[in-house]
This record gives C-alpha cells, sequence and structure tokens, in this order.
C-alpha cells in the first residue's frame, strides 16, 4: 500500500471518527403554531424564534454574531386546502427596518427572505425564552370554503430554503448542521367558537397612569385555553401576550391624553376558534403639573438605594415608584423632598426607580424617565489602572449585569467559564460577553446604549481598567 492510500485511509477514519463522537449543538428553533378556524374563513398563524442560550450565533453571541437574517419557504398540504397564503413582519421585527426584504407566494407555498443591520436594527431576540420563543411573523390564509369539520392543513418548513444567519451570512444555522429544529404548525377546520372580553384596570386614567387592560377569552368547550392575544389600539398592534388559561394582559403607561378605542383579538388556538373583543373607550386626561427630571438612583449598600430628582416648582410632594426582576412598578414611598432613600433592598438586585410630582389637590404627573441601581458592592472602587483584575471583579460584574436582564424580563445570560476561579484568565471574551448580556436589557427598558472605550476588542487590546470601569458605572 502506498504511503499515499495509508495517509488518505488515516485521513478517512479521523473524519468518520469525528462524525460519530461530535457532539449535538444547542439548536435554536424556527416554530410555526397550530390554530383552528371555520372553513372558509381567513386565518392567522404565528411563527416564532426561540433563541436557545449557547448556540454559536444567537442574540448572546458577540457583535458580527447575532442572528439578524431569515430565509424559509412554507409549504401547505394539501396544497388546494389554502389561498392567498402570506407571510407579514410582526413582534420583535414588525417595526425594524430591512436591509433587504423579499417575500414569494405560489401554489401550496410561501416564502421568505430578510435580513436586517446589526446595530440600529439589531433583533431583540430573549435569550432563553419559553417556547415557542420570539414572535417574528404571521402566516395569513384562506381556508377552503368546502373543507370538512376536522380537516388539518399542515404547515411545515423546506428544510432546504431555511435558515437563520448573521446579517453577513457568513454564520449561518440550519438543520443540516445541526443548529437548527424546525417546527410544523396545523390548521384545524373547526374548532370550539370563543368569545373575547377585554377591560380595563383604570379608566379614566391620567396621562403616565399604569393600565392595565385583561382579555379573557371563554368558550362553550371546556379547557386551558391557550395562544396568543393582540390588544390594538386605534386598529393597530401595539402588542402581544400569551393566554394561560383563558387570560392575557397587557400594561402600558404610554397612552397618550384623548380616548382611545382599544380591543382584544384572540389568535385562536388548535382548538379554539379566534375571537375578537368589543371596542373599550379608555380615557386619558392631560396631567396638570409636569414630571420630574434628572432622576438618579445609587447603591449606598448591598441593601438600600438613594433617589434624587430635580423639584418641580409646583409639587407639593413626589410619588416613588420601584419595580425588580420585570415585575410591574409599585409605590415604594413618598418623599416632600427632591430624595428618598430605600433600605431593605435585596443584595445583588437591579431596582429600576421613576417619580411623579403630585399635587396639593392630589394630581399626579406623568413618570419621570426611568433610572437603575443594582445592590452589588464593588471590589476595588474606584478602580484605579495598574490593580490586577482580580476574580470578584469578574463575579460582580456578572452578577450585575445578570441583575439588570431580569429587572428587563430577560432571561440570566450564559457566560463562558461560567464558574470561574481564581486560576480563569479574564479573557477579552468575558468583556465582550458582558457588553453583549447588558445591550438588550438596555435597550428593553428603552435606555441609551453604553459607548465604550474600545468598541471592538481584538486579539491585541490589553484589558484595561477603564473597560471595567465603564461597566460598573452603567450597571450601578
Amino acid at each position: 500500500m502506498s504511503a499515499t492510500m495509508r495517509k488518505f485511509q488515516l485521513c478517512l477514519a479521523i473524519l468518520l471518527t469525528a462524525a460519530v463522537v461530535l457532539p449535538v449543538a444547542a439548536q435554536d428553533f424556527l416554530t410555526i403554531g397550530s390554530v383552528s378556524a371555520p372553513a372558509g374563513t381567513r386565518v392567522s398563524v404565528p411563527v416564532s424564534v426561540r433563541d436557545v442560550s449557547g448556540t454559536a450565533i444567537g442574540t448572546d453571541a458577540i457583535a458580527g454574531r447575532k442572528i439578524q437574517a431569515f430565509s424559509f419557504r412554507v409549504l401547505i398540504t394539501p396544497a388546494a386546502a389554502a389561498t392567498n397564503v402570506t407571510f407579514e413582519r410582526a413582534g420583535v421585527i414588525q417595526s425594524l427596518t430591512p436591509l433587504y426584504e423579499r417575500s414569494h407566494t405560489g401554489i401550496g407555498s410561501t416564502a421568505y427572505l430578510a435580513s436586517f443591520p446589526e446595530g440600529t436594527q439589531t433583533i431583540p431576540f430573549v435569550s432563553g425564552a419559553a417556547a415557542p420563543g420570539n414572535r417574528i411573523g404571521t402566516l395569513s390564509l384562506t381556508i377552503g370554503a368546502a373543507l370538512a369539520a376536522g380537516t388539518k392543513i399542515t404547515l411545515a418548513f423546506d428544510q432546504n430554503l431555511t435558515a437563520l444567519s448573521n446579517q453577513a451570512g457568513t454564520l449561518t444555522e440550519t438543520t443540516f448542521n445541526r443548529r437548527l429544529k424546525i417546527v410544523p404548525g396545523t390548521v384545524t377546520v373547526g374548532g370550539s367558537p370563543t368569545t373575547t372580553t377585554l377591560a380595563s384596570s383604570m379608566n379614566p386614567a391620567t396621562a403616565g397612569d399604569s393600565v392595565t387592560f385583561t382579555a379573557t377569552v371563554t368558550s362553550g368547550t371546556p379547557g386551558d385555553i391557550g395562544g396568543t392575544m393582540y390588544f390594538l389600539v386605534a386598529g393597530n398592534v401595539v402588542a402581544t401576550s400569551a393566554v394561560t388559561v383563558g387570560q392575557a394582559s397587557w400594561t402600558t403607561t404610554a397612552l397618550a391624553p384623548g380616548t382611545h378605542s382599544v380591543t382584544a383579538r384572540y389568535e385562536g388556538s388548535g382548538v379554539y376558534q379566534p375571537s375578537t373583543s368589543a371596542p373599550l373607550s379608555q380615557v386619558v386626561s392631560t396631567p396638570v403639573i409636569a414630571a420630574p427630571t434628572g432622576v438618579t438612583a445609587t447603591a449606598t449598600g448591598s441593601t438600600a438605594i438613594a433617589v434624587s430628582w430635580n423639584a418641580v416648582g409646583s409639587a407639593a410632594s413626589y410619588e416613588i415608584l420601584r419595580s425588580s426582576n420585570g415585575l410591574p412598578y409599585e409605590v415604594a414611598g413618598t418623599s416632600a423632598t427632591t430624595s428618598f432613600n430605600d433600605p431593605g433592598r435585596t443584595p445583588g438586585t437591579t431596582y429600576l426607580y421613576v417619580v411623579r410630582s403630585v399635587t396639593a389637590a392630589a394630581q399626579k404627573s406623568a413618570r419621570s424617565a426611568l433610572d437603575g441601581a443594582t445592590t452589588v458592592v464593588f471590589t476595588n472602587q474606584p478602580l484605579a489602572a495598574g490593580v490586577p483584575v482580580r476574580l470578584e471583579h469578574l463575579e460582580q460584574l456578572r452578577t450585575a449585569v445578570n441583575a439588570w436582564r431580569a429587572a428587563a424580563g430577560l432571561t440570566a445570560f450564559a457566560f463562558t467559564d461560567p464558574s470561574p476561579t481564581t486560576a480563569t484568565i479574564v479573557k477579552r471574551v468575558h468583556l465582550e460577553q458582558l457588553r453583549a448580556a447588558l445591550a438588550p436589557a438596555r435597550t428593553a427598558l428603552g435606555l441609551s446604549a453604553i459607548g465604550y472605550t474600545d468598541p471592538t476588542l481584538t486579539e491585541t487590546t490589553r484589558i484595561k481598567a477603564v473597560h471595567v470601569a465603564q461597566l460598573r458605572s452603567a450597571v450601578q
């Protein structure tokens, strides 16, 4: 046997061995929902992406490796069962502006291709969100009028034309590289009729008030009614919410003064038909006093936070509201001055604060802009140049960043070297991940992006005190 042949056999053996022991990578999910509706009607079906922490190009990845593009084709079986099949953006990509976008509808199929620029139009996926993940769009189709009740129409992705990728298309997730799992959906002809009703927690309300709209779905067929609820203002979708045991809610402080027509539209499920509530007229009045400016929250220890703000001339007092772990704001207290101390907080937690001015007649302003503080006491604070990077520096920042993610309603970030020791060398990826993990939390809370020194870290970038100090400042 020649040396060349032996070398070829050795290489082939290595490849075959690698194929056998290759571990199954974490997979993102692209999912089509399941709904039901009567024959002859038009139905909406959700399409969602679930970003699973640990995937190569999930939103928990560094810049340049985030999911920013989609390509898929949906096949309808039987093809003649539905007509006028379309796909429209919704959810996390509804308000974004794509670099490129094309859709196509054929006989028994529809296709979609789009790419979004990272940075200004980064897709705000929630890493590790519960199934089915974040909504990216809606398949709409008209069910054949002659179809019998109980007929099931299958909606399945063509795996040869389905992929997620970064903006440049240099990294992809497909079923073939095992980084993507595609989940088909169904449309069942028939289903149980439903009725949706809508109620407001405060009507009338003042601009800046927290108003919760609760939609309730009922049916003559008993069961755990689930699915998705759309909330619409003046006919425009403003929010979606999961339906659990027949109920879904939407809380907002953003309604402008005036009278708003609010409706709730239940998308339906594999068992229950869609339905829409009667319009609800929500009245919102204009505040008679200005909101405070300059709200600043600062942790004064591991269990206390100090809040201050600028005075409002006609205010008799101020109402301070607090939120943590993604929960609604609650009244933390009141103050006759422009400061408030909030003791008794939980260590390692981010607390968000807004303040409202209150007149002598108990009339309240809109809410101020928010500010947050984290009850983490940093070692070597302030951090001077020349101080060696220590284990607690990394651990404290990770705690604070994940606390901010919790405050924004996001899941904890899965860091490289999740259990660092004193022997762990702090690397470029550790800083990159801290920045990447914090960014979506600030975006979700409506806060501006952080301007970092050395915004792009390279193999030759030395870790500097300013890199750590800027992250500390962003989370304190």
